[in-house]
């Protein structure tokens, strides 16, 4: 009895440990990635996912399932998204012009590629603008960050979870 109740237990366990399917589509001008890392954001373990003709498909393991990242080489320029995987999302993946990476499929991916864009642009502002900029300037561009994470928290509503790691972002 007792080594039937291990083995459902173990069968138990290896079905939870499963995978997480993810697909999708991405779009954008130039090169886009023909492959992305996902990587969960306390960075213990990776999968990858495909990508062909504009569809992003794969499977990963269910460890990444919450806060992963999802990180590609797109032409000379390396793409970096935090994600939110449930089970559920459905990847809409867009790559800027800019290099930009983003995945509005769901509040919660709208939440994280609002913020993504946010600090994309004020750090490449800063890097191209360098020396040029008043330090009122920017003091202005390098703070503001949390006004940025309530506000997409109060009109986008995600998750406790992703509000929680935008305010810490």
């Amino acid at each position: 009895m007792t080594a039937l109740l291990v083995a459902v237990a173990f069968l138990s366990a290896g079905a939870q440990a499963g995978k997480l399917t993810l697909s999708g589509s991405i779009s954008g001008t130039g090169v886009l990635p023909t492959s992305l890392l996902v990587m969960p954001v306390d960075g213990q373990g990776t999968d990858s996912i495909v990508v062909r003709r504009n569809k992003v498909e794969g499977a990963v393991g269910d460890s990444l399932r919450g806060l992963s990242r999802l990180v590609g080489v797109a032409g000379h320029r390396q793409v970096i998204l935090p994600v939110w995987l449930d089970g559920k999302t459905r990847l809409r993946l867009s790559l800027g012009a800019d290099g930009c990476l983003t995945n509005k499929s769901d509040a919660d991916n709208r939440a994280l590629s609002a913020f993504n864009e946010d600090v994309y642009r004020r750090s490449r502002a800063l890097w191209e603008q360098g020396r040029q900029i008043s330090p009122e300037r920017e003091k202005a561009m390098a703070g503001g960050y949390l006004t940025v994470a309530d506000s997409l928290v109060t009109a986008l509503k995600p998750n406790g979870d992703v509000s929680a790691y935008l305010r810490a972002w």
